[in-house]
């Protein structure tokens, strides 16, 4: 058996296809984004709450991840976010728990930032 080797995507090629997922798909972008910078699996990118948000400074802490069993606990390093990309998830994060008639610092039920009838 032959093995292949691996393509990588340049940096110059991650940006075009952000950007064409930016203009096409605008409500959707922030999780792409989130993604290509911090290296979320869509898994861990979909199981995101409120809660795992940090505003000042920006971060997530990945607390779950999805699986085909369900929610499986996990715990993560804070992964600091760009100034651009922190205010973006601040205002899904806010919006999502505002949404709720939740506020910001309330944990006892936190909201998705993503997959949320509110938010998209």
């Amino acid at each position: 058996m032959r093995i292949r080797p691996t393509k990588m995507m340049s940096i110059a090629q991650q940006d075009r296809i952000l950007q064409a997922i930016k203009r096409m798909f605008p409500k959707e972008y922030p999780i792409f984004a989130l993604m290509d910078e911090v290296g979320l699996r869509l898994a861990e990118a979909l199981a995101l709450t409120t809660e795992d948000f940090t505003p000042d400074p920006a971060a997530i802490i990945v607390h779950t991840s999805i699986t085909k069993l369900g929610l499986k606990s996990r715990h993560s390093p804070a992964f600091p976010l760009s100034n651009g990309l922190g205010n973006l998830i601040g205002e899904l994060a806010n919006r999502s728990a505002s949404n709720t008639n939740l506020r910001r610092e309330v944990h006892s039920d936190p909201r998705p930032l993503f997959m949320n009838p509110t938010t998209g």
